[in-house]
């Protein structure tokens, strides 16, 4: 589901980690995260293109890790240009290209072509993008300097004004936005426009997270003077809108205008109701490339295409609602989770590439422990008690198709009947998946990419999360994060996130059973593109240094 990184207290320079710095008065370009917005000064960016792994070469898969493969075609004048289709699942009619306000992956896909925010995150890096340089002046103080020459996509140029303008909009209840919890520590009334470039964000109080997790969520965009007109959607990101329709097609061309402009002429983000008929579509010749293919898919795909993969700290996970029976007894929660073989789910939804899970997210970020904590494995004798034990023997729940990954449900259903559980699979429109079940079903599933651990917790755990997961309410959790936020000590905040999760390990309302690979795949003449390790396919809808080879 949505998206948002790192957590730890650090300053880059040129891509180099270096040592924190506590002085207040350090200025710097963002290029990866540092912890308390107020305490580390950030050093220049290592490359001013987000884009920077390999591509693909034809008939090969592309190598894990961050990039997508070993292979890289340098483009030629000749071989730019031309118009690529890219084929998606999971679109809703209540999509839109206000980038901020999505929650279906396909919405996601098409509006961020056009958005443009100050940072963006690719693995454990960060890169600047309309922003310039962030200067932390004080905890509560974070002043952002523009690019020069930034440009809205009719003709307006992208101000302070625009900016701030944006954030309010973005923190106001009525907007309903997703980087809504990440922002809400931000004073109104105290930021204010230094100059046409210029910025200054001042904090409520001490928020540990604003500026990483905050200024680098992907779904933060500006638009003119902070409005967005869904009759005439504007914005500054490298494509431009010509054409869209809800859940089904978006059109764009390259806005020349961008600071860094695509190779491409034209980009179209096409969805397919699922992902036969999207490979169906590569296979055929009408879409040059798909992203989120099932591995067994991939592998068919044969020698006239291109495979790119990277691993991910992106998730399926099952979610049990903690404010409705039978899960709200944490021993039903825990039997669940005691009933999941993972390595067998690992091989039967995801062809046996990823990572086995361990009810725990965030794999990639510092504060991560599902390594270093005891592997949950299927224990039946232990399950069955524990729903005995709750009055819940002989249990029967219902659970929707989400088409997130193909026969999870169906797979889970299976290894349940092992404890006496029955699961009803309920085959629904996946168009309604999102706004009928999703966050609304007592037992439902959920994919997401990769993210910080602070991210994903002001996305789905903490009050006011844009996308409530579970309804799990603990106090020593809610406790433990409030006071992370606040601070401003790397060991110390990282100590409290640590028992954040071992407390959500124990009774949390997630089964996240593995973590994914990303498969995305292409016609043998695209090159350019990278899988990554978002968990979103191109390095999270990155189409700005793709090219066709001929």
């Amino acid at each position: 589901m949505g998206d948002c990184a790192a957590s730890p207290l650090v300053t880059v320079s040129r891509g180099n980690h270096m040592s924190h710095d506590a002085r207040f008065t350090r200025r710097g370009l963002l290029a990866a995260g540092f912890g308390a917005a107020g305490l580390a000064a950030l050093a220049a960016c290592s490359s001013d293109s987000p884009n920077s792994g390999g591509t693909a070469t034809p008939g090969t898969s592309g190598s894990s890790g961050s990039t997508a493969a070993s292979g890289s075609t340098t483009p030629t004048t000749s071989a730019k240009g031309g118009t690529l289709r890219f084929g998606f699942t999971g679109g809703s009619p209540t999509d839109s290209l206000d980038l901020s306000t999505q929650v279906g992956n396909y919405g996601i896909a098409a509006a961020k072509q056009m958005s443009a925010g100050l940072v963006t995150r690719k693995g454990t890096e960060r890169f600047n993008i309309l922003a310039d340089e962030i200067d932390i002046e004080s905890p509560t103080s974070i002043v952002v300097r523009l690019r020069q020459g930034l440009e809205f996509h009719n003709g307006k140029s992208v101000t302070a004004s625009d900016v701030l303008a944006s954030f309010i909009r973005m923190v106001d209840p009525k907007a309903l936005t997703a980087p809504a919890p990440f922002l809400a520590d931000m004073d109104i009334a105290s930021s204010k426009v230094v100059d046409d470039l210029t910025v200054r964000f001042v904090l409520s109080k001490p928020n540990a997270f604003f500026a990483t997790d905050g200024f680098a969520h992907n779904l933060l965009a500006i638009y003119p003077d902070g409005k967005w007109d869904p009759a005439n959607p504007v914005g500054c990101g490298p494509w431009k809108s010509t054409s869209f329709v809800a859940g089904e097609r978006a059109e764009f061309v390259r806005f020349e205008n961008y600071f860094d402009p695509p190779l491409l002429d034209g980009l179209v983000v096409q969805n397919f109701a699922d992902v036969t008929s999207m490979v169906n579509a590569l296979t055929g010749g009408s879409i040059d490339a798909i992203g989120a293919v099932p591995a067994a898919q991939a592998r068919a795909l044969g020698s006239g295409f291109q495979v790119l993969k990277s691993d991910t700290g992106g998730y399926g996970a099952f979610v049990m609602d903690a404010s409705k029976a039978p899960f709200d007894d944490p021993r039903v929660r825990m039997a669940f989770r005691l009933i999941a073989d993972r390595p067998g789910l690992l091989t039967q939804l995801q062809d046996g590439e990823g990572k086995v899970g361990n009810d725990l997210h965030s794999p990639f970020d510092p504060v991560y422990i599902g390594d270093d904590i005891e592997q949950r494995v299927q224990d039946l004798d232990k399950a069955k008690s524990l729903l005995k034990e709750a009055g819940q023997e002989g249990l029967t729940v219902d659970i929707a198709v989400s088409q997130f990954v193909a026969n999870a449900e169906v797979a889970f259903a299976e290894q349940a009947r092992a404890a006496g559980v029955t699961i009803n699979v309920n085959q629904v429109d996946p168009s309604a998946y999102l706004t009928q079940h999703y966050g609304q079903d007592s037992l439902y599933f959920t994919l997401w990419p990769d993210t910080t651990y602070s991210g994903q917790i002001a996305s789905s755990l903490a009050p006011g999360a844009f996308y409530p997961e579970g309804n799990w309410v603990n106090e020593e959790f809610q406790s433990l994060w409030s006071d992370a936020k606040l601070d401003v000590d790397d060991a110390s905040r990282a100590e409290k996130l640590k028992k954040m999760q071992q407390i959500y390990w124990d009774e949390g309302p997630h089964l996240i059973y593995a973590f994914t690979e990303e498969i995305d795949a292409t016609a043998a003449n695209v090159a350019g593109g990278e899988a990554g390790s978002s968990g979103f396919p191109f390095s999270y809808f990155d189409f700005t240094k793709v090219y066709f080879t001929s």
